[in-house]
């Protein structure tokens, strides 16, 4: 069994705070606590230092005298050949692997204090990593085990903070009383993130405890456990601090419980949890507005965050962190008239994508923030289309992030929307198909009435194009010009074919390759017991590739 544990030290320092001294957890029998010095013993965390030469090459050690002071101490190796020492402050060192083999380390204060630890060095690759912690180690009848709380609303502390307390329980298991030394440093933590490497869980260090300033401030005694007695003592960290000294947010971290009793040091799991910055009172406000570029009108909406919190917001957004809604009432109410996650270009081959990218920011408290990916803009048509009519809209934005839940429903202003549109085209380009709507034939006795639409691939060498496998091509009727050239906005068709099951038919098309797709039933269905024989104006929609067109379909006099 190990009990010097191999750890990682990283450079970032956060407060802490020494929650209670050694205390009782068992009714009766009870410890017997004598506080006062237990001597002046130098140690060093980790006891034992393994370096993957080429691999994780270096290790950073400290040195603590057991009263919890930070001595200054000169480092000393016992084989320069294998690894290289550099003090980095008053107690701590980096060490540097040279070449394989194993040495030692050496700590020595000014008083002539002095204490050595184990340095192995192995070459590259490693072929097994230090196991994962157990979650309890007993050594010498004493059963040493750890756990870790959130409290998400500490006593004193500011709004929205989280206070991680780590608490290690000593029982003794033996027959006989037992009397152990606790010093200031009896209890600290490491934090750790995940990860693998050959297949094997390895927990590389994200913060030390021990090169805090803060650290080791308990009070040194001796402990007198009966049998099946136990005792705890706690430390802990706020998650602001670990966060504002370098550890990465929103990540989930293993807590490790380092035990010093005795001259024993001993490391075991304290449970994880996901280390992130409150962000629950961040305000949302939004505004939209028309604005008009040469003879281009378009919608923008702007999202602003306000940070009412007394600690820092922790935001991860991407490209297209902006979401915006329209509706046709105050109330916002009901299904949206437009979605700004499902818009289309108007007309035109491109198409619409957000870089891959994430963007990171700490929102200070009482800061307002609006990047630009808080910022929309859409051409007017590109909301409009050929669906919505003119008219007053009611807007509202969401916005999303990457670590917490998106804040949803921000009321965004309303506009008076007013775009010229011309009569319904005969022809359209979408994606990367040319449409073509051919004029209606009513031929046959009975009639019969076919709509036909070319598709041709201008803008691609190649492509596997969808198409709907059943109705590719709807056929709509008007006894309206003015209502068939306005459509689909205009309302209901006076006569409209059904829709049919969504399957698609997929379809490779080459440059310049074009294909008819077409749509044909009798007259007399058409008109049904409802609608009278005379002249009627015709609209088709393509379904493809995810996309409706609408294209005028000529005009033609039908009778029964």
């Amino acid at each position: 069994m190990r009990i010097h544990k191999r750890m990682l030290v990283a450079g970032a320092i956060a407060s802490v705070i020494v929650l209670s001294s050694c205390r009782s957890v068992s009714d009766p029998p009870s410890p017997i606590v004598r506080q006062g010095a237990v001597g002046a013993d130098l140690f060093i965390s980790p006891g034992t230092i393994e370096i993957a030469r080429g691999f994780l090459p270096s290790e950073i050690i400290s040195a603590r005298l057991v009263s919890g002071q930070t001595p200054d101490i000169t480092w000393t190796i016992g084989d320069t050949t294998i690894v290289a020492v550099t003090a980095l402050d008053s107690h701590s060192a980096r060490l540097s692997a040279r070449r394989g083999g194993t040495t030692t380390v050496s700590a020595r204060t000014r008083d002539g204090v002095q204490a050595s630890a184990i340095v192995i060095v192995t070459d590259q690759p490693p072929t097994k990593f230090d196991p994962v912690e157990p979650r309890q180690v007993t050594i010498d009848g004493i059963t040493v085990s750890a756990a870790t709380r959130a409290d998400s609303e500490p006593a004193g502390a500011p709004r929205g903070a989280v206070l991680y307390t780590t608490t290690v329980t000593l029982r003794n298991d033996g027959a006989s009383d037992r009397t152990i030394q606790l010093g200031a440093c009896a209890v600290w933590i490491t934090l750790h993130a995940g990860g693998g490497w050959y297949m094997e869980e390895m927990r590389p260090l994200a913060w030390d405890q021990l090169r805090s300033s803060d650290a080791c401030e308990d009070d040194a005694k001796s402990v007198t456990l009966p049998p099946h007695a136990s005792c705890s003592t706690s430390t802990s960290v706020f998650a602001h601090d670990l966060i504002g000294q370098g550890v990465p947010a929103n990540n989930r971290y293993y807590f490790h419980a380092h035990t010093r009793f005795d001259t024993t040091q001993v490391v075991v799991q304290a449970d994880s949890a996901v280390i992130t910055y409150p962000s629950n009172d961040l305000t949302a406000t939004a505004n939209t507005d028309i604005l008009t570029k040469d003879t281009t009108q378009s919608l923008r909406t702007v999202v602003t965050l306000t940070n009412h919190a007394e600690l820092p917001a922790h935001l991860e957004y991407g490209a297209c962190a902006t979401r915006i809604l329209a509706y046709s009432n105050p109330e916002r109410t009901g299904p949206p008239r437009w979605d700004s996650n499902l818009r289309r270009p108007w007309e035109g081959t491109y198409g619409f994508g957000c870089p891959e990218y994430l963007a990171i920011t700490d929102v200070k408290p009482g800061a307002v923030f609006s990047p630009g990916e808080f910022t929309l803009v859409a051409p007017l048509i590109e909301m409009v289309g050929d669906s919505l009519p003119d008219g007053h809209y009611y807007f509202a934005a969401d916005v999303g992030f990457s670590n917490r839940v998106p804040i949803r429903g921000i009321a965004a202003g309303d506009a008076n929307i007013s775009v010229g549109r011309g009569a319904l085209p005969t022809t359209r380009v979408a994606d990367l198909l040319t449409y073509r709507a051919l004029p209606v034939s009513v031929v046959g006795s009975p009639a019969q009435i076919t709509a036909r639409v070319t598709a041709t691939l201008d803008y691609a060498g190649s492509a596997l194009i969808n198409f709907s496998r059943d109705c590719p091509v709807l056929l709509y009727a008007y006894r309206d010009r003015a209502q068939r050239d306005a459509a689909p906005r205009s309302g209901a068709a006076d006569w409209s074919q059904s829709m049919c099951g969504a399957q698609q038919q997929q379809v490779v098309m080459n440059r310049g390759e074009t294909r008819t797709l077409s749509t044909t039933l009798a007259v007399p269905n058409l008109l049904g017991l409802s609608l009278r024989a005379g002249h009627y104006y015709f609209a088709v929609s393509v379904q493809a590739e995810g996309n409706r067109v609408f294209l005028s379909a000529g005009e033609a006099d039908l009778s029964r």
